[in-house]
């Protein structure tokens, strides 16, 4: 399909849980895009679908929506009448947005886990906004209730990485049941953890996805 070959999702499926990450299409100014971003999410609720139906382990979905869930997801969207017409921020985006929540059961992890969090942006116009904490949050963790909180131990913003007009959503991913020895001597992860330190200034702010039992 068209989308496949804008390649728009990824689909990771582990011994312990799935994760689909996507880049949901804006649906433009004047919402010249928006048949293509609701079809956009009509194709994903059938795919996501899928998953909960064919996989036996947790499912969680992140990335970028383009779109709000929230008046208060966007810093003027209160006092400027305008911004309404905006991609991300149209009453199309929003119904879309919470029709996909609602039909597949999924919960928001940093409004959960973050609940008087009032510097959740992740998007920005320009830098001069993002200085000044004037942006719209449109990147999110999307997992079902049940899954969220025993799984979802932590969420946060890489404030200090730039080089996109977002910034990135990293969060603690704890599943499954490994051995504790194993896991912490995998060559794999561990060449994967040395590559995320030399590329990242303050490997603390990097987010390794890994099994953990506590």
């Amino acid at each position: 399909t068209k989308q496949e070959e804008e390649g728009r999702l990824i689909t990771a499926v582990f011994c312990d849980h799935a994760i689909v990450n996507v880049y949901v299409p804006s649906s433009g100014l004047g919402a010249i895009n928006l048949n293509k971003h609701l079809n956009f999410m009509n194709e994903l609720n059938r795919h996501f679908h899928h998953l909960q139906s064919t996989l036996t382990v947790p499912v969680f979905i992140t990335g970028d929506f383009n779109a709000i869930m929230r008046t208060e997801d966007w810093f003027d969207l209160n006092i400027n009448a305008r911004r309404r017409q905006w991609p991300s921020c149209t009453k199309a985006d929003q119904t879309a947005l919470h029709t996909f929540l609602n039909k597949r059961g999924l919960d928001d992890a940093w409004s959960t886990l973050k609940p008087n969090s009032t510097d959740g942006y992740t998007y920005f116009e320009h830098k001069y906004n993002r200085q000044r904490n004037k942006g719209g949050r449109i990147d999110y963790l999307f997992a079902a209730n049940k899954d969220l909180t025993p799984h979802i131990r932590d969420i946060w913003l890489c404030r200090d990485a730039y080089g996109s007009d977002h910034i990135p959503l990293a969060f603690r991913l704890c599943t499954g049941d490994p051995d504790p020895v194993a896991r912490d001597t995998n060559p794999h992860l561990a060449s994967c953890m040395a590559a995320f330190s030399a590329l990242t200034p303050e490997p603390t702010q990097t987010a390794i996805v890994q099994p953990d039992k506590s």
